[in-house]
């Protein structure tokens, strides 16, 4: 069929895959469409799917098949619905809708990370405009049968048929590149503030699939740029000067006075701006002191000198996990600075880890703990959305844990298994500031928040009257989204690294 020839009845205009709380507030379901990814990688996809219905192969995703494409294709439909329901509010109601001014305009183009180029000028001062000549051109009854034909000839090993031709497949990916655009400029002027504020400054955060290239127009952080993934550690490792090497002499004569079972002290790294030191201790096997206590014990007493994050093991585990080709182990010796050993004691000799070893090993760690993590917010939002807060800021909790494991695994080889979340954000300065800056714990109102979600672990499971309020734990909610949308960037970033 050709779909120029079709009539629809009236109440085909109808928003038919939109909950109520949807077609109440479509905002929303702008918002939540470039949360999943940004504007770019949108586009990017759009363009494979394009690719998919034109030629003689099917969409398979490499993580999750084929099905992927029912969920992009679903959020397509929901996208449409949504704009076709902000137009008519547009147009009812035009006099609080005015064109933005030339300088606004520039401030926008020069502040975001990807501005709509396809957009003409005056559709970007009034994206509205856009939407409507859009749907002018096809309506939304008409779009819906469009994209449920590019679903089809997307998982279909076919060409498309004479149903569709190829003029009409341009005509609907120039109008959905379109679209794309116009929404974004709508969600960017009018989503909810608080949110909206937070998501603009990660927009770069919701490029989900695996494989795919961050968009060129947004920066990595400085860092990452310049670490190869097989030596991830901060440039102290290559030696020490200056103050940094005076304050770690006195660091070091502190710890060998207070814990004398010490046998081995490997500087990992250090942050400058922090000053602090992460230091591999290994200690005796004779001191049965559990080793976390020790850690904490050399991080107290280290403090009044400076900041100190402390890895403790005893020997015969560190002996252990060097010979077994641990990457973690391996990795300290090899690159750390070595500061101290007791006399006579010996590490055996490290083992090279080959890059492909250690890729394979890193995926496996993030299928393990990342994809938990995932799945673990995943059952926080749907808590949320049935208010059910208790358990969902729990779940929030577990997959924010999840997922900050998983990245310290992928970017050291390090087995944490912790519930600390503050721990574990700090051992992820190591290597970079970015996974951290995203909580804002200098904010008293984020720090806050943070410990709410620290403490929810025993208190949502142990405390019978722990209670939380609708919109702390909608804040809650938004702020992991946004911690574990940047650490999988991380991870895919990483884990594309020739």
């Amino acid at each position: 069929m050709v779909m120029d020839n079709l009539v629809y009845a009236p109440w085909e205009q109808m928003p038919f895959h939109l909950r109520l709380e949807e077609v109440q507030r479509p905002l929303s379901v702008l918002e939540e469409f470039f949360f999943i990814r940004c504007p770019a990688s949108h586009l990017k996809f759009l363009k494979e799917w394009r690719h998919f219905v034109l030629c003689d192969q099917f969409y398979n995703d490499k993580s999750d098949g084929p099905g992927h494409l029912l969920f992009v294709h679903e959020w397509n439909i929901k996208l449409l619905e949504a704009l076709y329901l902000v137009l008519l509010d547009y147009k009812e109601n035009r006099y609080q809708f005015m064109p933005v001014p030339d300088d606004q305009l520039s401030a926008e183009e020069r502040r975001w990370s990807w501005f709509p180029k396809e957009l003409a000028q005056d559709e970007q001062a009034d994206p509205y405009l856009a939407v409507n000549r859009i749907f002018k051109k096809i309506s939304l009854p008409k779009f819906r049968d469009y994209l449920k034909e590019w679903l089809s000839a997307a998982l279909y090993k076919q060409e498309i048929d004479e149903s569709m031709r190829p003029a009409e497949v341009v005509k609907v990916f120039d109008s959905l590149e379109k679209l794309y655009c116009a929404a974004w400029l709508i969600r960017q002027r009018q989503g909810n503030d608080t949110e909206n504020e937070a998501l603009d400054r990660q927009e770069d955060l919701a490029n989900e699939t695996v494989g795919v290239e961050l968009p060129v127009e947004i920066k990595e952080p400085e860092p990452l740029l310049k670490l190869d993934f097989f030596k991830t550690m901060r440039a102290l490792c290559s030696g020490l000067t200056g103050a940094g090497e005076l304050g770690l002499d006195e660091v070091k004569t502190v710890i060998l006075k207070e814990v004398p079972s010490v046998r081995n002290i490997v500087v990992l790294g250090m942050h400058a701006k922090l000053y602090t030191y992460y230091l591999l201790v290994v200690i005796h096997d004779s001191d049965k002191t559990p080793e976390h206590e020790v850690a904490n014990k050399i991080e107290d007493i280290c403090k009044q000198l400076a900041a100190v994050f402390a890895i403790v093991h005893r020997a015969a585990w560190a002996s252990q996990e060097i010979v077994a080709g641990d990457h973690f182990w391996n990795n300290a010796i090899y690159n750390g600075t070595e500061v101290y050993t007791s006399e006579g004691f010996t590490l055996p000799e490290h083992k090279a880890v080959g890059k492909d070893e250690r890729k394979e090993a890193a995926r496996k760690d993030w299928n393990r703990w990342g994809r938990q993590g995932l799945q673990f917010l995943k059952g926080a939002k749907r808590y949320v959305e049935e208010e059910q807060y208790g358990i969902a800021v729990f779940m929030l909790h577990q997959a924010a844990e999840s997922c900050l494991i998983g990245i310290i695994r992928v970017l050291s080889g390090y087995r944490t298994s912790s519930h600390n979340l503050s721990r574990m954000l700090r051992l992820t300065l190591l290597y970079t500031d970015e996974i951290m800056d995203v909580l804002e714990l200098e904010k008293p109102e984020e720090a806050k928040l943070f410990n709410l979600l620290q403490s929810a672990y025993s208190e949502a499971r142990y405390k019978g009257d722990f209670w939380l309020e609708e919109t702390t734990a909608k804040l809650l909610s938004l702020k992991v989204q946004l911690l574990v949308k940047k650490i999988e960037v991380f991870y895919l970033k990483l884990i594309s690294t020739p």
